[in-house]
């Protein structure tokens, strides 16, 4: 017997943003693309891509926190844009805390290697 869930699943707004399931045809196409062709967009936050980029649709504040590693795990989708800084500097404190994901993101590109 499934122990019961004494105070409700989490909201989806709540839950981390995880990569969307690719069909074998886009993950073949990204493992065919040369290395020095880098596909990508300006954001990895637009909420609309949900199912596409996303395994589900997520809130803007879900995406700021999941997005970049769920955008990262997209087959073909190797660079992206910091649009933030499209109106000023960011803070220091938002810079270095992309740099920390970023770190992340290669530790785990490392790993599946």
């Amino acid at each position: 017997m499934a122990q019961l869930d004494l105070f409700g699943s989490t909201p989806a707004s709540r839950r981390s943003v995880g990569p969307a399931p690719q069909p074998d045809a886009i993950v073949d196409l990204g493992r065919r693309l040369p290395p020095d062709v880098r596909l990508g967009t300006s954001s990895w936050s637009f909420p609309g891509w949900g199912d596409l980029v996303w395994d589900r649709e997520a809130t803007p504040g879900a995406l700021a926190r999941g997005g970049l590693a769920a955008y990262a795990a997209h087959p073909l989708l190797r660079t992206v844009g910091l649009d933030r800084t499209y109106y000023g500097p960011m803070p220091r404190e938002a810079m270095a805390a992309l740099i920390a994901q970023e770190r992340a993101l290669m530790a785990l590109e490392e790993r599946r290697s």
